[in-house]
């Protein structure tokens, strides 16, 4: 299983690659730090999964989802901007997953890893 990090702080992306790292069978291909960067090497490489910061750098994030949402099978948000009327804009616009950055990075962990196990089986 392929996945994306975009994320605009380079200490939460190596974070999350070391976590994500510790899973067999998935890999992560990439970080990226900005929206057009994200687009592109979704569109060019189609990773399995990304997990993202809705507000890198260049967008409001609900754009972002909706862009990716067709061209990626799983997005997982990790973000500070958690209120329930942002969760379910994101939720709405396409994304699969919304955790709390400061709170929940091992739960979007855990969903890799069952997904990752659900497409092994």
């Amino acid at each position: 299983m392929k996945v994306l990090i975009s994320d605009d702080s380079e200490m939460i992306a190596n974070r999350i690659a070391e976590m994500v790292y510790s899973i067999d069978g998935i890999d992560v291909v990439d970080k990226t730090n900005n929206i057009q960067d994200t687009l592109t090497y979704v569109n060019e490489n189609k990773p399995d999964a990304v997990i993202i910061d809705p507000h890198v750098a260049g967008t409001s994030g609900i754009d972002l989802v909706r862009k990716l949402r067709s061209k990626t099978p799983m997005i997982i948000l990790l973000t500070n901007q958690i209120f329930p009327q942002y969760y379910k804009r994101f939720i709405e616009a396409g994304a699969q997953f919304v955790f709390d950055k400061s709170l929940e990075f091992d739960r979007a962990i855990s969903v890799l890893k069952n997904l990752n196990i659900q497409r092994v089986s």
